[in-house]
């Protein structure tokens, strides 16, 4: 259960397929980009925020399967427009006597933003529509 303290929404481009890694490969990891409200004309590339984004794939949770599905069946990959919901996870370790951390995305669920890719056949659930199909 996603944290009302520690949550928000992110609509971005991926800027590189997704990885499945893990022993099941029940891990996905992600890279996307989204502009920031407000973007300088002068400069255009300075609002852009680049973030790294981890989901857990649990079978339990129709969410998962349907992402899981996008990303074998090649719809879910670099270019695609998404929408996440994340929690924050902020990961500290030790290096050489000083403490170091880092700030991940944790999605919690992760659907298309606008448009389904072209790849995708005509008639075919999607998440954002709110089929979820059970099987891939």
């Amino acid at each position: 259960m996603i944290d009302a303290r520690n949550n928000g929404n992110l609509i971005g481009g991926l800027v590189a397929d997704p990885e499945l890694v893990g022993n099941n490969n029940d891990i996905v990891r992600l890279r996307i980009a989204s502009d920031f409200s407000g973007r300088d004309a002068n400069n255009p590339d300075n609002k852009t925020g680049y973030f790294r984004v981890t989901m857990f794939l649990n079978d339990d949770n129709p969410n998962t399967r349907f992402v899981k599905g996008q990303i074998e069946k090649g719809n879910l990959k670099k270019g695609s427009q998404v929408h996440i919901l994340y929690r924050l996870q902020q990961d500290r370790w030790d290096k050489d006597g000083k403490t170091m951390s880092d700030v991940t995305l944790v999605a919690e669920s992760l659907n298309y933003a606008g448009s389904a890719p072209k790849s995708m056949e005509a008639g075919e659930p999607t998440a954002a529509a709110g089929n979820i199909p059970d099987e891939f």
